[in-house]
This record gives structure tokens, sequence and C-alpha cells, in this order.
């Protein structure tokens, strides 16, 4: 039945097959039967037929000129059905049918507007650039004081990784996070998230479009009108939005650098003009000769140099999981967002160095130095910047030794939203602290020709005619101020001088400098000090007459070998280490130091908070510096040792802290933070809490002369404990006509950040403020302590303590003898106590409360038989 289908090649094999086994017919062979040789040659004939097939799909020539003429048979189409098929010859398969079917047709005139749509490029206006620009309708028909961006980026990535490699959270937090950095710097921005989402059964061009447009990240924007010329008719021009390209990651392959995108879109800002007008204390422009009106060393307000740059802070961006955004849908995500920000939580700690549990936040920005606008005064210390874009400036200028330098904030936005022009004046203040550079070096009396040589090129001048050899190390500086021709010894500055020395003095004084080391000629001069920034360069020679006695110079090589003998045992990159490190005189000169001044009430920056250091054993007047915008104030200090440390600001409670090397050394701090407080009102008592951790860590309750615990605000007695801010408080009105005891505790949350470094209580009033010690918290028997007793106010006055019982943890006269030790003396009027109970650390566990507080009728919460029950588990 086999050979049936193919006879010929059958027999074509039967007999090759008869003539290889002929030899096989000898008698040691095994005789073949015919069902055997049947089956083998049908086995043969099937594998030369399956190669035969795999040849003619490889190839459909099998000989030269010769085609298989199974393959390109007509092909069968039943009678009716469809039209007579029209057949064309290729060169591979030969002849071969085409249909044009209506599907075919309409793809093919998508594709040719597809190619089309494709073909609309726009110029970038930043880098004169052409980038694809996809015209969304948010982008059409702004206004001259709109500007609208899109962010376009790539979705669905799961769908296409087979040829990519994308991951869609990382699309998504780069769009969120441009965004927020957007609307931080330009607050008139609309930003709109568009995310390429697509049907796959849809044919329509668009979504053709978006399909070819996978791994996008484009960020457009379109902001203002601009004029082009008409075709045909010269000077007639149009106005059209004006629009461009961010960034393109289908073009560069890239994502996009944040200044670069904020950089540009200043270009489609509104723009408007800023004047800047310069006054300088203790100068009449009046008295100036209007022919010297443009002369700079006479007209001190003239080419003073202001300069305008961006402010651009780094927005911190944590971002969310796609789990997490699951609930909101696509028309959500593309609706613009608004640019509020959270308040950010300052530290607490008045002595903090930007530690881990300080939580301090500090602020970077971008360096905006290439889109900086600078400007010069005119003779009337008058400027004016045209063609401003929008945006938040610092107007800078930079000190001189005539005034001192300018950081302003200037918000553009603000200003218009509120109608008031852009015209600012400015004070300038002159230098009244001289901040002198000395320098010194040792050398040799130069040689006669030297000395001509430096005639000529410097002038005759004695002290020019050293020739400095290195500088002159490990020597005694001493600059004492001289008053009325007597030296204040009392002001004297003294210190190591290593070559280098960066001093902090009053200007127009005269001070007597010296510098002293063996073996060379000491060093005394009298010089007067100017106001700002001065050097004062000198040069000794060695003394001829010095001879160093020989047990100093045995004791001087012996300290040298030693020196050389632990060097030698050091490693390599220690050594390297101590060759480059600069040697540094130890002084308190040289240290600049950073205080941060906040409100403890809503934890914002504190500006123009005057700082004042008074030094006790320094007969001068301290200087009044002030912080900026952002709170912070640098003050370098010069000879601090023992005194106050006062901060005031108007409205405030002021704080002054004392330092010295028994209380608080100044000289070892780099950053120290303050909290200031708005004064209280009258009769009114203020308990605070501040806390730098985003979990609660206590609730502030209070017991009333009722023996009622209150944690919720009423009449006369508001309590906060939220913490949004990072602060709580209880506030109690009315104190001076309250009766009874008033007992403040607070229920410890999360006992192991119940910690002095996180937490700090203050209590206010009018006139004052105090700061509590916070335990820590120690192992109360088996049980952890979980309730701060924090104190009590005593609400009766001078005639009505007589009438008083018990208190619940003390008696009348045991309160009655603690006023005078823990009350406030500054306060007239008010008699109230507010103490910790000392004793036990101000902790107590559950079971040592209820012996306390026998009297108070405790609550669910506040169950001891079950809080006894879960300690004794």
């Amino acid at each position: 039945m086999e050979n049936e289908d193919n006879p010929n090649l059958f027999q074509e094999l039967a007999q090759q097959d008869q003539l290889e086994n002929k030899d096989k017919n000898e008698p040691h062979y095994v005789q073949e039967t015919e069902k055997m040789r049947r089956e083998r040659i049908m086995r043969k004939m099937e594998q030369m037929q399956s190669t035969q097939q795999k040849f003619t799909v490889q190839n459909t020539r099998q000989l030269d000129n010769h085609y298989d003429n199974h393959i390109h048979q007509k092909h069968w189409i039943a009678p009716g059905l469809q039209k007579k098929g029209k057949y064309n010859y290729t060169k591979d398969s030969g002849l071969g049918h085409k249909i044009n079917t209506k599907e075919e047709q309409k793809l093919e005139e998508q594709r040719a507007k597809l190619e089309e749509q494709k073909k609309n490029g726009i110029k970038n206006y930043h880098n004169g650039k052409y980038f694809q620009f996809r015209n969304y309708k948010e982008l059409d028909n702004c206004s001259d004081e709109e500007v609208v961006v899109t962010i376009e980026y790539c979705t669905n990535c799961s769908k296409h990784n087979s040829t990519t490699r994308h991951d869609e959270q990382k699309y998504l937090n780069q769009a969120l996070s441009l965004q927020k950095e957007i609307l931080k710097s330009f607050r008139i921005v609309t930003v709109y998230l568009k995310p390429n989402v697509y049907d796959e059964r849809d044919k329509s061009v668009d979504t053709l479009y978006v399909r070819q447009r996978l791994g996008a990240f484009e960020v457009q924007i379109s902001g203002g009108m601009q004029e082009i010329p008409l075709e045909g008719q010269p000077g007639q021009f149009r106005q059209i939005p004006k629009k461009g390209v961010l960034h393109s990651k289908l073009k560069t392959g890239t994502w996009p650098d944040h200044p670069s995108i904020l950089s540009q879109i200043r270009y489609y800002m509104p723009k408007s003009n800023i004047q800047v007008t310069l006054n300088l204390e203790d100068f009449d422009l009046n008295e100036v000769d209007p022919k010297q009106f443009k002369n700079a060393k006479v007209n001190k307000l003239y080419e003073i140099e202001v300069t305008l740059r961006p402010k651009r802070e780094k927005v911190s961006y944590e971002g969310k999981s796609l789990s997490q955004l699951q609930q909101q849908q696509i028309s959500g995500i593309s609706r613009p967002s608004s640019a509020v920000s959270k308040k950010s939580q300052r530290p607490l700690s008045g002595v903090s160095n930007k530690s881990k549990q300080s939580g301090q936040q500090v602020v970077q920005e971008y360096d905006t130095s290439k889109d900086k606008i600078i400007g010069k005064t005119n003779s009337d210390g008058t400027l004016i910047f045209e063609e401003v874009p929008y945006d938040v400036y610092y107007l800078e200028i930079e000190e001189t030794n005539e005034f001192k330098g300018i950081k302003e904030v200037i918000d553009i936005f603000e200003y218009k939203e509120n109608g008031e022009p852009l015209d600012f004046e400015y004070n300038l203040r002159h230098q009244n602290l001289t901040f002198l550079k000395l320098m010194c070096q040792w050398g040799v009396e130069a040689s006669e020709d030297e000395k001509q040589a430096i005639k000529t090129i410097a002038g005759n001048q004695e002290d020019q005619f050293m020739l400095p050899r290195g500088p002159l190390d490990k020597a005694q500086l001493e600059v004492i101020p001289i008053r009325d021709g007597e030296e204040i010894e009392e002001e004297m500055y003294d210190d190591v001088f290593n070559g280098v020395s960066e001093i902090t003095l009053l200007p127009k004084k005269q001070y007597r400098i010296k510098i002293v080391k063996a073996g060379y000629q000491p060093l005394d001069q009298l010089v007067e000090l100017q106001a700002g920034v001065q050097e004062l360069e000198f040069c000794v020679e060695k003394d001829p007459n010095y001879k160093p006695a020989a047990s100093s110079k045995k004791n001087s090589q012996k300290q040298n070998n030693q020196q050389f003998g632990q060097f030698d045992q050091q490693s390599p990159q220690l050594q390297q280490q101590a060759i480059n490190k600069p040697v540094r005189p130890v002084s308190s000169s040289n240290k600049i130091l950073d205080i941060y001044t906040y409100d403890g009430a809503t934890a914002e920056p504190l500006e123009n908070v005057q700082i004042e250091i008074n030094e006790k054993k320094m007969n001068r007047a301290s200087e009044i510096n002030k912080t900026g915008d952002d709170g912070i104030c640098k003050i370098q200090l010069n000879n601090v040792l023992e005194g106050n440390l006062k901060i005031s600001k108007e409205g405030y409670i002021p704080l002054i802290e004392p330092y010295g090397p028994q209380k608080f050394d100044l000289t070892k701090q780099k950053e120290l933070n303050f909290p200031l407080f708005k004064q209280a009102m009258p009769n009114q008592i203020i308990i605070r809490v501040i806390q730098n951790s985003d979990e609660k860590i206590l609730t502030l309750k209070l017991i009333d002369s009722d023996n009622q615990v209150i944690d919720e605000s009423t009449n006369d007695i508001e309590i906060d404990n939220n913490f949004d801010t990072g602060t709580g408080f209880i506030s109690i009105n009315n104190v001076k006509y309250k009766k009874g005891i008033f007992r403040i505790y607070a229920v410890i949350e999360d006992y192991e950040k119940f910690d002095p470094s996180l937490l700090r209580i203050f209590v206010l009033n009018e006139n004052d403020q105090k700061a509590l010690n916070i335990p820590r918290i120690k192992t109360v028997g088996q049980d952890q302590a979980k309730i701060w007793d924090i104190g009590f106010i005593n609400g009766f006055n001078q005639e009505q303590k007589l009438n008083v019982y018990d208190d619940v943890q003390q008696n009348f006269a045991q309160i009655a003898n603690s006023l005078d030790k823990y009350g406030f003396p500054e306060v007239n009027g008010l008699v109230h106590l507010f103490a910790s109970a000392q004793q036990s650390s101000g902790m107590y566990s559950f079971q040592q409360l209820n012996n306390k507080l026998k009297a108070v009728t405790t609550q669910n919460e506040w169950d001891v038989e079950e809080q006894q029950q879960q300690d004794d588990l």
C-alpha cells in the first residue's frame, strides 16, 4: 500500500538496493526476508522525501532554471466565492496572489497620516534644536500670564518588556518628582501628567501614534504668545502660543536634568521690570559735587554691582509604589496639581550638630549661577532690571570695605498676587568690623643687585629688601589694642602663629602686633586698621646672635627622632594625610558659629532675630547680628571665653543662655538651634512639648481641682495632642482666678523615643520661659515606666492658701515652702508652682501612680487593675 503513492520511486530504490546488497547474499550474512526488505526501502524513501521538502522550503530552485512544480501550482478557489485573482511575479517565489482589501487600504491611509503627523516638529527656543511635538489640547489658548507644562511618560511597560527593559515605577516617580520641582519653583505654572495609555483593539491613527512612542518621557511647555510673519504679506504678523519641548527621552535617550528644565521654563514665564534703589548710611548724595557723580571713589553709590540669582531648592521626593497609586484614576493623575508644600519639621535641641537625633533637614539648592542677572547702579544708586522672568530671586550685593553685603529674597509671584509694585529699596550698612589676615615669613636680606632690582620694580621701600624663604611657624602672636596711648592688656589677642592668622577686630583703632620666635628677630609693629577686609604681610630674618643651649638642642633632636620614628611606623596612607594636613592655630577666631532660630509653636524659621554675644572679660560693645529668611545667622567667634548669648525678637520671649568653659563652651560648637515662643496672655500658663519624631511620643493630660481627668479642650483649658507640626501643648487661662491644684502628667506612648535628645518641654507665661529637664527612662522594678508626673500648678492666691488641704502627692506645707524655690521670680501678682517629681526622676509605674493618685477616678484606659494584670504577665 505504501508504494502506490509513488511506484516509480519505489522501483528505483528497490533496484538500487539490490545492487548495493548483492554481497549480503553470502552465506555468512543473515538471510533477509522480503518483508524486512520492503520496510527498509520504505524508510529510505520517506527519509528522501523529508529531505526534499526541507530543501524545497529553503530554496525553491532545485536545479538551475528548474522549479518545483508542486510549489507554484495555481491555488484552488471555490467557484463563485471570489473574483478571479491577479498574479504578480516575485524573485523568490515566482508568481503570487495579492488581494487589496478595504482594511489594508484603510491601514495604508492611516500610515500615511501617521508619517505626516510625525513630521510635525517644533524648535526649542532654549537651544535651537528641533523636537517632535505632541500637541495636547491643554497647550493651546494660553494667556499671557499662563504657563502650562505637560509630562508624557510611558506606562504598561510589562506588556512590552519582551523588547524593552522599562521600569514603569521609575517612569512614574520621575514624572511626580519633576512635577513637584516645577511647582515648588514656579507657583503659577500648571503641570499635567500625561501617561501613554492606549487600547490594543483600537486601530486609529492616534493609537498607532502612541504605540510608536514606547519609552517616551517628553516634557513640553506652552506659555505666552509670540508673533510670526504672515506668508505673502510683508510687515504683517499674527500671534500664536509660544510652545517648546524642554526634554525628549525619545531623542536623547536620557532622563531629564531638573536644573536644566527649570532654567528653560524661565524663557516662557511672564516678564516684568524690577527697580532697586540703594542708600548708604551716613552718606548724603546731595553733598557730592555733581561733577563727581560718576566717580566711584567719591560717589559711593555709583556702579555698585547687584545680582539677581534664581532661588532653586532641591525637593526631596519619596516615590510611591504602584500599589499605593492604584486608587488614583488616569483622569485624576492628568489633573493639574497645586504648589502646596508641607511644613518641614525643625530641630529641637538648643545644642545640635545635625545628628540623627536632631532631625534637621538641610535645605540644598541648585547652582543657578548661569541664570543670574547682573547690573550696576547709576549715579543716583538706582538700577532697573528690564524684562525679568517671574521667579523667586536672591538679590545679592557683595560686601566691600565700605559696606556690608546683602542677600535678600524677592518673590515676584507674591508681589504680583498682592498687586504690589516691584520697587525695592535697601539701606547699606558700613562695615563695623575689621577682618584682618596676618601673614609672616622668615627671609634673608637681599644683595645689592637684588635691592636695585627691587627698587626698579616696587620702589624704594626698606621692607621690600627682605627675600622670603618660608612661613614663620610655631611662633607666638600677640595683638594688643591701644587706647589713648596705653595698651589694653585685658583685650589682648594671643595665639600660636603658623604663618597665617585671621582675626576679627574693631576698626579705626590702633593695634600693636608682636610676633616672637626663638632664633628670629622679633616683630613689633604699630598699625591702624580700617573697616573691612585687610591683609598685612611681614618678613623677619634670623637672629645671628642666637645660640641654642646644648640641652635644648639635644632634647629637640631627640624629640624630632621620636616623631620621625612614629611617622615611619605609620601606614603610607596616614603618612600622606599627615603631610597634606595643614597646621592650624588653636583659636576661636577662625570659627564660624551657625545659629538657627525657629518658632517653637509652628516650627517655621524666624527672620530678623537679634543675636548678641556679651563677653564678660572684654570691655567692648558686642555686635548685633540678625538671622536671614532661613532663620540662620553666621557669627565669627573672636576671643569668646565666658559671657551670655542673648536671642531676642519683637513679640517673642527673649532667651539668654550663659556660656563658658564650666557651663557651655561656644568654641566647641559649630551649630546651635533655639526655639522662640510668643509671649503668653496675662494670667495664662502654657506647657508646650516639642518632639523630633514622626510618631507620637507622649500624650498630655490634666487632672483638675475636682479630680477629673481632662484630655480635651474646655472653656479655660486648651489641649492639643496632634503634634502635626511636632509640637503639643496644654494652655490654662485665668490662672489667677482658678481654685485648687491642677496636676499635669503625660502618658508615654513610645518609651524607646522618650529621650532628652528627641523631646523638650517648656513652661511659658507672660514674661518668661523655662525649660524642664526630661528624665531618662529607667527600669522601675520589673516593669517599664509609663507615666511621667510632670508637676502641678497652684491656682490659689496668698489669702486662700491656708484653706488648702492635701494635694494628691504632697500636702500644702510642702507646696508653700517650694514656691520660692521653684517659682518664677519675674512674675508679679501671679502665684503658681511648677515642679517635677525629682525623687524618682519624674517617672512612675501604674502601680506607684495608683498609690499617689487615689482620689482620681480612672477611666477605662486608665484601669489600674487591668494594667497590673498585664504587668504581672
